[in-house]
């Protein structure tokens, strides 16, 4: 398997933070089982993102023609 590259983790990245807006969102407005479901997917999409956080970070560089990290995520 290939390795993700800078250019994949610009698509993953951003969607991953939107769809953890969203889990949060219900965890805020769910009743009290959507609410335990949607946490248990906050943890394991937490732990993802914290991986590919680290993985850009490592990648990255100046001067690239890619967005920081903090640039990428507040698009």
């Amino acid at each position: 398997m290939s390795s993700l590259t800078l250019s994949d983790l610009c698509v993953v990245i951003p969607l991953l933070e939107k769809e953890l807006d969203r889990i949060h969102q219900d965890i805020e407005q769910g009743n009290q089982q959507e609410s335990d479901d949607a946490s248990e997917l906050s943890v394991v999409y937490g732990a993802t993102a914290a991986k590919f956080e680290q993985l850009y970070k490592s990648l990255w560089e100046e001067g690239s023609n890619y967005p920081s990290y903090d640039e990428l995520i507040n698009r």
